[in-house]
């Protein structure tokens, strides 16, 4: 049931996105995401070009741990679910896909995870994906 839920507001969310012709300026400050543990990161602050996909990276010492991954929205300044992915063990690997075209778009994301513990982030852009590792605090 929750899974259902979950897929329904990913799509609901990759529909609204997908329908914006015009995202405007990009250029803005970086938004508040107000939970704990979530961790924001500026799309800006990497080099290289991205538009595909979003792929996680565990080089933490935790297993079976589930990240939910937002978008920022520059005109009506919200996160958007879009999409969520887990990671078995250390070293494992997750491309997170949803409906939405070309992220790259996009200048903020922001990764949350389902645990509620404090992770480091480190991230860049790679043939055409945004990659984030994820390691131990």
């Amino acid at each position: 049931m929750k899974k259902t839920r979950f897929l329904i507001l990913a799509a609901l969310s990759a529909c609204i996105l997908n329908s914006c012709v015009s995202l405007g300026s990009l250029d803005y400050p970086q938004p508040v995401f107000d939970k704990p543990f979530v961790y924001v990161i500026d799309s800006f602050k990497a080099d290289g070009s991205f538009k595909d996909f979003i792929k996680l990276y565990n080089t933490s010492t935790d297993s079976n741990i589930s990240f939910f991954i937002y978008i920022h929205h520059p005109e009506n300044q919200e996160w958007l679910m879009y999409g969520a992915g887990v990671l078995k063990g250390p070293g494992d690997r997750d491309t997170i896909r949803s409906g939405m075209k070309n992220i790259g778009r996009y200048r903020y994301f922001a990764i949350e995870p389902a645990n509620g513990k404090n992770y480091k982030y480190q991230f860049h852009k790679s043939r055409n994906d945004l990659h984030i590792a994820i390691m131990d605090n």
